[in-house]
C-alpha cells in the first residue's frame, strides 16, 4: 500500500464547534455574499482506485480525494474511465461506478441520502469515516430565516394547493415551491425570506415558501461553496470538448506526476478572475492525455515514481489556492 498524506479536513462538528463560539465578522458577511464566477474542475481517472486491494482501502481512497474537493471548493468532477488494456472491462466498469457512487453519496447532505441511495454493498464502510462539513450539509432544522439555500428532495404534489410540490429539505415543515417536479428528485431551493411583521404568523405555518434554482444559484449569486457536480467522460478528450460550461475552458492544465518539478509557474497565468479551469490528473501520460491539456506540470517539488494520488492532487490545488489568495 502507497504511502499517503491525509488532508486537514473540517468536519461538521468542527464547523459548528467554531460557529458556536463567535458569531462571524461584517467583514465575512460581506464576503460571502458576493459572486462567485470562477471554477475549477477536477479530471481523475477512476483505475486509481484498482491499486488498492480492498474495499475499505478503496473508499478511503475516495473519501480523502472528497476532502480535497471540499477544502479547495473544486466545482466539477470528471471521472474519466481507465483504457481496457489497463484493466478488464468488468473492472472499468465496476470502478467508475464506484467512484462515482461514493463521491455522490459524500457530496449529498446526510438528511437527504436516505431518500436517495439505497443500500449498496460500496457503500458499506462510508460510516467509517468522518461526515464532511460542506456548506449545504447545515443540520439546522428549525429555522429557515438562517440560511437562504437548501438541497431537498421532492415529496409530491401540494394536495390542497394546484401547480405546487412539497419539497423536504432537512427541516421541521416542507418547503412549498411553484411547479411540478418527479418525485424523489433532489432539487435546491431557495428560502422566502418572511417579513418581521409577518413572522409570527408564518410559525403557524405548515410549510415554508421557497423556489426550485439551479444547484449553481448559491455560488453565482450568493458566493457560496455548494459542493461539486459529478460527470462521466469516455476518454481525455472528451472530458475537455464535453465542458458544461459556456465557452469550454479557459486552461486545461495536466498534471503529472512523474516529470521534473515545472520551472514555469503555470498556475500564475490565471488571472482572470471568472477563468473556468480544468486541472486533468494523469496517472500515465500518453499521447491522448498530452494532446488535450495545454500545459503540463509537477507540483511536487521532485519528481516522484509512484507518489500518492491524493498528493499530487493535494499539492497542485495548494499551489492554486494560494495564488488565487494573492
Amino acid at each position: 500500500m502507497s504511502s499517503f498524506v491525509i488532508p486537514t479536513i473540517r468536519t461538521v462538528s468542527d464547523e459548528f464547534t467554531v460557529s458556536a463560539k463567535a458569531p462571524p465578522s461584517k467583514k465575512q458577511k460581506t464576503k460571502a455574499t458576493g459572486s462567485k464566477k470562477s471554477t475549477v474542475s477536477l479530471a481523475i481517472d477512476t483505475g486509481c482506485v484498482l491499486h488498492e486491494t480492498n474495499l475499505l482501502l478503496r473508499t478511503a481512497l475516495v473519501w480523502r480525494i472528497a476532502g480535497l474537493l471540499l477544502t479547495f471548493n473544486v466545482t466539477e468532477v470528471i471521472l474519466v474511465e481507465p483504457k481496457k488494456e489497463a484493466a478488464g472491462a468488468l473492472e472499468v466498469k465496476n470502478c467508475t461506478e464506484f467512484v462515482e457512487t461514493l463521491l455522490s453519496y459524500l457530496e449529498a447532505p446526510p438528511y437527504l441520502r436516505k431518500a436517495l441511495f439505497p443500500l449498496n454493498p460500496a457503500l458499506r464502510f462510508t460510516s467509517s469515516f468522518p461526515l464532511l462539513a460542506f456548506p449545504h450539509h447545515s443540520t439546522l432544522t428549525t429555522s429557515a430565516q438562517s440560511v437562504r439555500y437548501r438541497e431537498g428532495v421532492v415529496e409530491g404534489s401540494e394536495p390542497y394547493v394546484r401547480n405546487k410540490t412539497l419539497v423536504y429539505a432537512g427541516l421541521d415543515k416542507p418547503v412549498r415551491v411553484p411547479g411540478k417536479y418527479p418525485r424523489g428528485t433532489r432539487v435546491t431551493v431557495s428560502l422566502k425570506q418572511v417579513p418581521k411583521k409577518t413572522a409570527k404568523s408564518s410559525l403557524n405555518s405548515d410549510c415554508f415558501e421557497g423556489d426550485v434554482v439551479s444547484s449553481s444559484a448559491p455560488r453565482e449569486k450568493g458566493g457560496l461553496y455548494w459542493g461539486y457536480t459529478i460527470r462521466r467522460a469516455q476518454s481525455w478528450k472528451d472530458a475537455v470538448s464535453s465542458c458544461s460550461y459556456k465557452g469550454g475552458y479557459s486552461h486545461v492544465i495536466g498534471i503529472d506526476r512523474t516529470i521534473p518539478s515545472s520551472t514555469g509557474n503555470v498556475f500564475g497565468e490565471l488571472q482572470n478572475p471568472k477563468h473556468t479551469l480544468l486541472l486533468c490528473f494523469l496517472s500515465k501520460p500518453g499521447k491522448e492525455q498530452l494532446s488535450v491539456v495545454t500545459h503540463s506540470t509537477n507540483p511536487l517539488p521532485f519528481a516522484l515514481a509512484s507518489p500518492s494520488y491524493e498528493q499530487c492532487i493535494s499539492s497542485a490545488l495548494t499551489e492554486l489556492c494560494t495564488l488565487r489568495k494573492e
